[in-house]
Protein backbone atom coordinates (compact mmCIF):
# COMPACT_ATOMS: atom_id res chain seq x y z
CA UNK A 1 0.00 0.00 0.00
CA UNK A 2 1.34 3.41 -1.00
CA UNK A 3 1.47 5.94 1.82
CA UNK A 4 0.89 9.63 1.11
CA UNK A 5 2.87 12.00 3.34
CA UNK A 6 1.11 15.24 4.18
CA UNK A 7 3.30 17.96 5.67
CA UNK A 8 1.86 20.95 7.54
CA UNK A 9 3.80 24.05 8.58
CA UNK A 10 2.15 26.11 11.36
CA UNK A 11 3.32 29.41 12.86
CA UNK A 12 0.50 30.29 15.25
CA UNK A 13 -1.92 28.59 17.60
CA UNK A 14 -4.66 28.95 14.99
CA UNK A 15 -2.47 27.42 12.27
CA UNK A 16 -1.64 24.46 14.49
CA UNK A 17 -5.26 23.94 15.47
CA UNK A 18 -6.42 23.93 11.84
CA UNK A 19 -3.53 21.71 10.74
CA UNK A 20 -4.55 19.11 13.29
CA UNK A 21 -8.22 19.55 12.43
CA UNK A 22 -7.55 18.88 8.73
CA UNK A 23 -5.24 15.95 9.49
CA UNK A 24 -7.64 14.31 11.95
CA UNK A 25 -10.73 14.72 9.78
CA UNK A 26 -9.53 14.58 6.16
CA UNK A 27 -6.36 12.49 6.21
CA UNK A 28 -6.90 10.03 9.06
CA UNK A 29 -6.92 6.88 6.92
CA UNK A 30 -4.04 4.41 6.91
CA UNK A 31 -3.07 5.57 3.41
CA UNK A 32 -1.89 8.86 4.92
CA UNK A 33 0.98 9.86 7.19
CA UNK A 34 0.75 13.40 8.57
CA UNK A 35 3.70 15.44 9.79
CA UNK A 36 2.76 18.69 11.50
CA UNK A 37 5.67 21.07 12.07
CA UNK A 38 4.98 24.07 14.28
CA UNK A 39 7.23 27.01 15.01
CA UNK A 40 7.89 27.89 18.64
CA UNK A 41 9.23 31.29 19.69
CA UNK A 42 8.92 33.75 22.59
CA UNK A 43 5.47 35.00 21.57
CA UNK A 44 3.72 32.19 19.69
CA UNK A 45 3.28 28.58 20.81
CA UNK A 46 5.76 29.33 23.61
CA UNK A 47 3.98 27.09 26.13
CA UNK A 48 4.95 23.95 24.22
CA UNK A 49 7.98 21.92 25.25
CA UNK A 50 10.01 19.11 23.73
CA UNK A 51 7.68 16.70 25.54
CA UNK A 52 4.89 17.89 23.24
CA UNK A 53 6.64 16.39 20.23
CA UNK A 54 4.61 13.22 19.99
CA UNK A 55 2.37 11.07 17.79
CA UNK A 56 -1.44 11.08 17.69
CA UNK A 57 -2.66 8.24 15.48
CA UNK A 58 -1.09 8.89 12.09
CA UNK A 59 -0.12 12.47 13.01
CA UNK A 60 3.43 13.34 14.10
CA UNK A 61 3.65 16.67 15.95
CA UNK A 62 7.14 18.19 15.70
CA UNK A 63 8.52 21.46 17.12
CA UNK A 64 10.63 23.80 14.99
CA UNK A 65 12.63 26.44 16.86
CA UNK A 66 13.06 28.59 13.74
CA UNK A 67 11.18 28.83 10.45
CA UNK A 68 13.50 31.30 8.71
CA UNK A 69 16.59 29.19 8.32
CA UNK A 70 18.19 26.91 5.79
CA UNK A 71 18.11 24.07 8.33
CA UNK A 72 14.32 23.90 8.58
CA UNK A 73 13.87 24.25 4.82
CA UNK A 74 16.22 21.35 4.18
CA UNK A 75 14.44 19.28 6.85
CA UNK A 76 11.14 19.51 4.98
CA UNK A 77 12.75 19.08 1.55
CA UNK A 78 14.35 15.83 2.76
CA UNK A 79 10.87 14.26 2.97
CA UNK A 80 8.90 12.66 0.17
CA UNK A 81 5.98 15.10 0.33
CA UNK A 82 2.66 14.34 -1.35
CA UNK A 83 0.72 17.29 0.08
CA UNK A 84 2.15 20.48 1.61
CA UNK A 85 -0.21 22.67 3.62
CA UNK A 86 1.14 26.04 4.75
CA UNK A 87 -0.43 29.22 6.14
CA UNK A 88 1.75 32.27 5.69
CA UNK A 89 1.55 33.02 1.99
CA UNK A 90 3.96 35.94 1.94
CA UNK A 91 6.86 34.25 3.73
CA UNK A 92 9.72 34.00 1.26
CA UNK A 93 10.85 30.78 2.96
CA UNK A 94 7.42 29.24 2.42
CA UNK A 95 7.47 30.41 -1.20
CA UNK A 96 10.88 28.80 -1.64
CA UNK A 97 9.58 25.52 -0.19
CA UNK A 98 6.41 25.57 -2.28
CA UNK A 99 8.34 26.25 -5.48
CA UNK A 100 10.64 23.26 -5.02
CA UNK A 101 7.96 20.92 -3.70
CA UNK A 102 5.67 21.79 -6.59
CA UNK A 103 8.44 20.93 -9.07
CA UNK A 104 8.68 17.54 -7.37
CA UNK A 105 4.98 16.92 -7.91
CA UNK A 106 3.58 17.84 -4.49
CA UNK A 107 0.08 19.27 -4.11
CA UNK A 108 0.27 22.72 -2.50
CA UNK A 109 -2.49 24.07 -0.27
CA UNK A 110 -2.75 27.43 1.47
CA UNK A 111 -4.51 27.32 4.82
CA UNK A 112 -6.27 30.26 6.51
CA UNK A 113 -4.17 32.94 8.18
CA UNK A 114 -6.34 35.32 10.16
CA UNK A 115 -9.16 37.14 8.42
CA UNK A 116 -6.96 38.01 5.43
CA UNK A 117 -8.83 35.70 3.04
CA UNK A 118 -11.97 37.80 3.56
CA UNK A 119 -10.41 41.24 3.10
CA UNK A 120 -10.12 43.22 -0.14
CA UNK A 121 -7.35 45.81 -0.02
CA UNK A 122 -7.22 49.11 -1.86
CA UNK A 123 -3.56 49.91 -1.53
CA UNK A 124 -2.10 53.14 -2.87
CA UNK A 125 1.16 52.66 -4.79
CA UNK A 126 0.69 48.90 -4.66
CA UNK A 127 3.25 48.27 -7.41
CA UNK A 128 5.99 50.16 -5.55
CA UNK A 129 5.13 48.33 -2.34
CA UNK A 130 5.36 45.03 -4.19
CA UNK A 131 8.84 45.84 -5.50
CA UNK A 132 10.06 46.94 -2.07
CA UNK A 133 8.59 43.90 -0.30
CA UNK A 134 9.95 41.51 -2.95
CA UNK A 135 13.48 42.90 -2.72
CA UNK A 136 13.42 42.78 1.08
CA UNK A 137 12.19 39.18 1.20
CA UNK A 138 14.59 37.83 -1.43
CA UNK A 139 17.40 39.48 0.53
CA UNK A 140 16.38 37.43 3.59
CA UNK A 141 16.53 34.28 1.50
CA UNK A 142 19.99 35.06 0.14
CA UNK A 143 21.32 35.67 3.66
CA UNK A 144 20.48 32.05 4.49
CA UNK A 145 22.32 30.79 1.43
CA UNK A 146 19.10 29.89 -0.39
CA UNK A 147 18.60 30.89 -4.02
CA UNK A 148 15.36 30.93 -5.96
CA UNK A 149 15.77 31.15 -9.72
CA UNK A 150 12.18 32.20 -10.33
CA UNK A 151 11.00 35.65 -9.25
CA UNK A 152 7.77 35.67 -7.29
CA UNK A 153 6.16 39.01 -6.61
CA UNK A 154 5.53 39.40 -2.88
CA UNK A 155 1.92 40.60 -3.04
CA UNK A 156 0.52 41.28 0.40
CA UNK A 157 -2.74 42.49 -1.13
CA UNK A 158 -3.56 39.64 -3.54
CA UNK A 159 -4.43 36.63 -1.40
CA UNK A 160 -3.71 33.17 -2.81
CA UNK A 161 -2.40 34.43 -6.15
CA UNK A 162 0.80 32.39 -6.46
CA UNK A 163 0.94 30.01 -9.40
CA UNK A 164 2.11 27.06 -7.28
CA UNK A 165 -1.05 27.01 -5.13
CA UNK A 166 -3.50 24.22 -5.95
CA UNK A 167 -6.01 24.59 -3.10
CA UNK A 168 -7.27 27.19 -0.63
CA UNK A 169 -8.66 25.93 2.68
CA UNK A 170 -11.46 28.24 3.82
CA UNK A 171 -14.06 28.31 6.59
CA UNK A 172 -16.65 29.86 4.25
CA UNK A 173 -15.66 29.13 0.62
CA UNK A 174 -19.14 30.15 -0.57
CA UNK A 175 -18.37 33.75 0.47
CA UNK A 176 -14.82 33.92 -0.84
CA UNK A 177 -14.70 36.68 -3.46
CA UNK A 178 -11.01 37.16 -4.27
CA UNK A 179 -10.07 36.84 -7.91
CA UNK A 180 -6.70 35.32 -8.78
CA UNK A 181 -4.90 34.65 -12.04
CA UNK A 182 -4.18 31.06 -10.99
CA UNK A 183 -6.89 28.41 -10.91
CA UNK A 184 -7.36 27.09 -7.36
CA UNK A 185 -9.76 24.69 -5.72
CA UNK A 186 -11.70 26.03 -2.74
CA UNK A 187 -11.80 23.48 0.07
CA UNK A 188 -14.02 23.85 3.14
CA UNK A 189 -12.34 23.44 6.50
CA UNK A 190 -13.80 20.51 8.44
CA UNK A 191 -16.13 21.21 11.35
CA UNK A 192 -14.63 20.66 14.79
CA UNK A 193 -16.01 17.36 16.06
CA UNK A 194 -16.29 16.55 19.77
CA UNK A 195 -13.50 14.02 19.37
CA UNK A 196 -11.23 16.55 17.65
CA UNK A 197 -11.94 19.20 20.30
CA UNK A 198 -11.12 16.72 23.06
CA UNK A 199 -7.79 15.87 21.42
CA UNK A 200 -6.96 19.55 20.82
CA UNK A 201 -7.64 20.34 24.48
CA UNK A 202 -5.15 17.65 25.44
CA UNK A 203 -2.52 18.89 22.99
CA UNK A 204 -2.87 22.53 24.10
CA UNK A 205 -3.06 21.60 27.82
CA UNK A 206 -6.37 23.44 27.90
CA UNK A 207 -8.52 23.62 31.01
CA UNK A 208 -11.44 26.01 31.10
CA UNK A 209 -13.42 26.94 34.21
CA UNK A 210 -14.98 30.27 33.20
CA UNK A 211 -18.68 30.96 32.84
CA UNK A 212 -20.07 29.76 29.53
CA UNK A 213 -23.67 30.99 29.54
CA UNK A 214 -25.39 34.39 29.47
CA UNK A 215 -22.16 36.38 29.49
CA UNK A 216 -20.20 38.53 27.02
CA UNK A 217 -16.97 37.37 25.42
CA UNK A 218 -14.61 39.84 23.78
CA UNK A 219 -11.79 38.44 21.64
CA UNK A 220 -9.27 41.25 21.44
CA UNK A 221 -6.55 42.18 18.98
CA UNK A 222 -3.24 43.97 19.57
CA UNK A 223 -3.96 47.51 18.34
CA UNK A 224 -1.04 49.73 17.42
CA UNK A 225 -2.15 53.40 17.48
CA UNK A 226 -3.42 55.54 20.32
CA UNK A 227 -6.66 56.25 18.48
CA UNK A 228 -7.36 52.54 17.95
CA UNK A 229 -6.82 51.81 21.63
CA UNK A 230 -8.96 54.80 22.65
CA UNK A 231 -11.84 53.61 20.42
CA UNK A 232 -11.51 50.10 21.83
CA UNK A 233 -11.63 51.26 25.46
CA UNK A 234 -14.55 53.56 24.81
CA UNK A 235 -16.52 50.72 23.19
CA UNK A 236 -15.80 48.35 26.08
CA UNK A 237 -16.86 51.00 28.60
CA UNK A 238 -20.13 51.57 26.73
CA UNK A 239 -20.72 47.82 26.48
CA UNK A 240 -20.41 47.36 30.23
CA UNK A 241 -22.82 50.24 30.78
CA UNK A 242 -25.32 48.79 28.30
CA UNK A 243 -25.21 45.34 29.93
CA UNK A 244 -25.04 46.17 33.63
CA UNK A 245 -26.11 42.69 34.77
CA UNK A 246 -23.61 40.70 32.74
CA UNK A 247 -19.97 39.76 33.12
CA UNK A 248 -17.50 40.35 30.30
CA UNK A 249 -14.63 37.96 29.60
CA UNK A 250 -11.70 39.19 27.51
CA UNK A 251 -9.66 36.48 25.76
CA UNK A 252 -6.25 37.98 25.13
CA UNK A 253 -4.48 37.76 21.79
CA UNK A 254 -0.96 36.34 22.43
CA UNK A 255 0.63 39.61 21.27
CA UNK A 256 -1.44 41.93 23.49
CA UNK A 257 0.91 44.47 25.15
CA UNK A 258 0.92 44.74 28.94
CA UNK A 259 -0.14 48.39 28.76
CA UNK A 260 -3.40 47.34 27.11
CA UNK A 261 -3.95 44.54 29.61
CA UNK A 262 -3.56 47.07 32.43
CA UNK A 263 -6.31 49.20 30.88
CA UNK A 264 -8.62 46.17 30.73
CA UNK A 265 -8.03 45.55 34.42
CA UNK A 266 -9.47 48.96 35.29
CA UNK A 267 -12.95 47.93 34.11
CA UNK A 268 -15.49 46.47 36.56
CA UNK A 269 -17.12 43.07 35.89
CA UNK A 270 -14.30 42.05 33.56
CA UNK A 271 -12.34 38.81 33.76
CA UNK A 272 -9.22 38.37 31.63
CA UNK A 273 -8.36 35.03 30.02
CA UNK A 274 -4.63 34.78 29.29
CA UNK A 275 -4.54 31.14 28.19
CA UNK A 276 -2.40 30.64 25.09
CA UNK A 277 -4.69 27.92 23.78
CA UNK A 278 -6.68 28.85 20.64
CA UNK A 279 -9.71 30.98 21.48
CA UNK A 280 -11.84 28.66 19.34
CA UNK A 281 -11.63 26.04 22.10
CA UNK A 282 -13.47 28.51 24.32
CA UNK A 283 -15.92 29.64 21.67
CA UNK A 284 -17.28 26.17 20.94
CA UNK A 285 -18.22 25.73 24.64
CA UNK A 286 -20.37 28.87 24.90
CA UNK A 287 -24.16 29.00 25.04
CA UNK A 288 -26.49 32.00 24.86
CA UNK A 289 -23.59 34.46 24.83
CA UNK A 290 -22.65 37.63 23.01
CA UNK A 291 -19.28 37.23 21.29
CA UNK A 292 -17.60 40.16 19.58
CA UNK A 293 -14.32 41.46 18.22
CA UNK A 294 -12.89 43.97 15.80
CA UNK A 295 -12.31 41.34 13.14
CA UNK A 296 -10.66 38.42 14.94
CA UNK A 297 -10.22 35.10 13.16
CA UNK A 298 -11.84 33.29 16.07
CA UNK A 299 -15.30 34.38 14.94
CA UNK A 300 -14.88 32.42 11.71
CA UNK A 301 -15.72 29.37 13.81
CA UNK A 302 -19.50 29.22 14.10
CA UNK A 303 -21.37 28.44 17.29
CA UNK A 304 -25.06 28.77 16.51
CA UNK A 305 -25.89 29.06 20.23
CA UNK A 306 -24.31 32.54 20.36
CA UNK A 307 -24.72 35.92 18.63
CA UNK A 308 -21.66 37.16 16.73
CA UNK A 309 -20.56 40.78 16.18
CA UNK A 310 -17.71 42.65 14.46
CA UNK A 311 -17.24 46.31 15.32
CA UNK A 312 -14.45 47.03 12.84
CA UNK A 313 -16.18 50.15 11.37
CA UNK A 314 -15.37 52.08 14.56
CA UNK A 315 -11.66 51.63 13.86
CA UNK A 316 -11.67 53.55 10.59
CA UNK A 317 -9.81 56.89 10.56
CA UNK A 318 -7.61 55.98 13.52
CA UNK A 319 -4.19 56.60 11.93
CA UNK A 320 -4.09 52.95 10.82
CA UNK A 321 -3.61 52.74 7.05
CA UNK A 322 -3.99 48.95 6.96
CA UNK A 323 -7.55 49.29 8.28
CA UNK A 324 -8.51 52.31 6.20
CA UNK A 325 -7.39 50.54 3.02
CA UNK A 326 -9.26 47.33 3.90
CA UNK A 327 -12.75 46.33 2.81
CA UNK A 328 -13.97 43.38 4.85
CA UNK A 329 -16.18 40.70 3.35
CA UNK A 330 -19.10 40.39 5.78
CA UNK A 331 -19.82 36.76 6.55
CA UNK A 332 -23.45 35.77 7.01
CA UNK A 333 -23.19 34.66 10.64
CA UNK A 334 -21.44 37.85 11.87
CA UNK A 335 -23.35 41.09 12.42
CA UNK A 336 -21.52 44.36 11.75
CA UNK A 337 -22.08 47.03 14.39
CA UNK A 338 -20.89 50.46 15.47
CA UNK A 339 -22.35 50.62 18.99
CA UNK A 340 -23.05 48.21 21.89
CA UNK A 341 -26.77 48.98 21.61
CA UNK A 342 -26.85 46.89 18.43
CA UNK A 343 -25.83 43.74 20.33
CA UNK A 344 -28.22 41.40 22.09
CA UNK A 345 -28.26 37.95 23.65
CA UNK A 346 -29.70 35.08 21.56
CA UNK A 347 -32.75 34.65 23.80
CA UNK A 348 -33.83 38.29 23.55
Amino acid sequence: MKISRNVFLAHTEYHLMQSLNIAFNNYSSQENQNTVYFVKNNTRLSNFSVDDTRTYGNVDLIILEDSTSKEYVEKILSLNVHRFIFFQAISIFNIYLCHLLKKRGAEISLGPDGYVSYVIYKKKHEFLSMLKDSFSNYKKLFREGLFLRKFYKIRYYRYGSYSFIDNLWLSHPEQYTHTTSNKVNLLKLPTFTKETIKTLEKIFHFQFDMETQNVIYYFNQPFWTEKLIDREMRFLKDTLEAFKDNMMFIKLHPLTPQTTIDLYKEFPRVSIISSKAPAELILVKLKNCIVFSGWSTVLLTENKKCNYYFNYPIYKNCDAKAIDQSNFIDLDHINIITSPGQMQFPNE
